[in-house]
């Protein structure tokens, strides 16, 4: 009978050990979630910030290929080859080819900035760190952690008043 307890509360010892770990591992897989969370906003920043910059040059070159066609439209009408109207084209073209550009170049900045925001804002890794030092302390404080085995004591007694009950039906 001596033997059967010791033997049980190993077994229960297991079970808090389990339960240790498997807490361990979701309070890893919690800070884990966090960093990716962060890896992916920073991840779609910088992708965010790459598209700008692509579309920055096209439509840079878009403003090049207008200033040329401009440029030809002048010397035509120069020429006399075609009307002023064709050269006021060109130059409307040349104008929202330049806004189109500058609207790019801004919209490149504000990227830049978000970009820049993410890896470089202490208030951002303040909140974040502040975040994780709160589950932290909600999982492994002092006071958690005596919940935590105040109920696998309970649990623990419960068990072994059980198997006592069923032990003493067997007896009989």
């Amino acid at each position: 009978l001596c033997w059967a307890a010791a033997g049980e509360i190993g077994g229960r010892r297991a079970r808090r050990s389990g339960r240790a770990r498997a807490e361990s591992a979701l309070t890893d897989s919690g800070f884990r979630a966090v960093e990716r969370q962060g890896r992916h906003s920073v991840r779609d920043a910088y992708f965010a910030l790459a598209h700008a910059r692509g579309a920055t040059s096209q439509r840079t070159d878009a403003l090049r290929l207008a200033e040329r066609l401009q440029g030809i439209a002048r010397a035509r009408f120069e020429a006399g080859d075609i009307p002023q109207l064709e050269v006021t084209q060109a130059d409307l073209e040349v104008a929202r080819a330049q806004g189109n550009v500058e609207v790019a170049q801004k919209e490149e900045k504000v990227a830049l900035s978000d970009l820049n925001a993410l890896l470089d804002d202490p208030a951002r890794r303040a909140v974040m760190g502040a975040n994780g030092r709160k589950r932290v302390d909600e999982l492994f404080s002092w006071r958690a952690v005596a919940a935590q085995v105040a109920q696998v004591y309970e649990e623990t007694i419960a068990e072994f008043a059980a198997a006592k009950k069923e032990s003493a039906r067997a007896d009989r």
